[in-house]
């Protein structure tokens, strides 16, 4: 089964864009994190793609003045050939993790799609060293939280899932054809009941809002279960969807439901199809931390900077978390330390000399 056959089966990319194969990583999201010694950061967003337009992205880029921003063309070449990439930086410094912490976790628009990251920082003084922890946990992407995946697939299948995501070629085929059909079959299942359950508490509110006794939010909560099964391969477009729940029921109040919440229904409908174009990203994050990294979770270190790589196709099913800690001499305990020997010393030379002279 190759991913390529898991992914049209799951319906979350067109055929077309699998077929042209151009637009696989075409856009690079990068954050590099740098921990200074005093609990203070500075984080830095590039975007490199082949636009010149920053794109409605689903990672945070800031874009806001509180952000110096830059951005530079450079000619990249590919074989024989030249191509035109465009650099997108935005770079701030913060007074604490806390504080970065606090604005890159604020609540977004519900109804755009937002990869927003999780960070946690500790700094605690141990004797002669100051340890630091560091742990950012991008969270499961919000179409696909109704339906926990961990409770949906059982462990072995979700490692078999892993596998197929990441075309991991190393280990062998653990299932077979049939097996690997019927697990295409659970996918594409699951990813259809998320995003169903993830429409729904909107079609409610879109159907109270019209305020049409043919179509009422009792009606709809009863018969969500005949709504699901009229889903097709149309679905998750939600104009088609629609039009089909007015033709298969024969309820004409249907129409009247996409033109009163069009704009709506629009604004969903771009943050499905943000999901759907999240596959062409490729996602790294980079933290250096002060003194010597002492642990993580990472498989790229170089000094006291660390790296991971994040696969978006797996935010479906699972979080994806970062952590790593160092530690730092504490230079102050060393002198105080020091100092106190020192005075010890002298003390007893003191109290040595002053029995001398008795």
């Amino acid at each position: 089964m190759t991913m390529k056959n898991m992914l049209i089966r799951m319906g979350g990319i067109s055929l077309m864009l699998l077929l042209a194969g151009g637009c696989w990583e075409e856009t690079k999201v990068s954050t590099r994190t740098r921990i200074l010694p005093d609990g203070s950061c500075e984080r830095v967003f590039q975007v490199t793609s082949d636009s010149e337009q920053l794109k409605d992205c689903p990672f945070p880029i800031p874009t806001d003045a509180s952000w110096t921003i830059s951005r530079e063309k450079r000619e990249e070449a590919e074989g024989k050939e030249k191509n035109t990439r465009y650099v997108y930086t935005a770079k701030r410094r913060f007074a604490s993790v806390a504080k970065m912490a606090r604005i890159l976790e604020e609540d977004t628009d519900p109804m755009t799609l937002r990869v927003q990251p999780r960070i946690r920082f500790q700094k605690k003084w141990r004797g002669f060293f100051i340890n630091y922890r560091y742990r950012e946990t991008i969270p499961v992407l919000e179409p696909y939280r109704r339906i926990p995946a961990v409770r949906f697939f059982s462990a072995g299948e979700l490692k078999e899932i892993r596998k197929l995501v990441q075309e991991d070629k190393d280990e062998k085929d653990s299932l077979s054809k049939a097996e690997q059909e019927e697990l295409e079959a659970k996918a594409a299942d699951w990813m259809r009941r998320s995003l169903f359950e993830d429409f729904f508490p909107l079609l409610l509110v879109e159907v109270k809002r019209l305020n049409d006794p043919e179509l009422t939010v009792e009606t709809v909560y009863q018969e969500k279960n005949r709504f699901y099964s009229l889903l097709n391969d149309d679905f998750p477009n939600i104009e088609k969807t629609v039009r089909r729940w007015e033709k298969e029921m024969k309820m004409p109040v249907f129409g009247r439901l996409l033109a009163n919440a069009h704009e709506v229904f629009d604004r969903y409908q771009k943050k499905l199809d943000m999901a759907e174009g999240l596959w062409g990203y490729e996602y790294t994050l980079q933290v250096s931390m002060p003194g010597i990294i002492s642990a993580t979770n990472s498989s790229e270190i170089k000094g006291n900077i660390v790296s991971w790589s994040v696969n978006p196709l797996l935010l479906m099913f699972e979080e994806s978390e970062m952590t790593v800690e160092s530690r730092r001499v504490n230079r102050w305990m060393i002198w105080i330390s020091a100092l106190l020997v020192l005075l010890v010393f002298l003390a007893l030379v003191v109290l040595f000399w002053l029995r001398r002279r008795r």
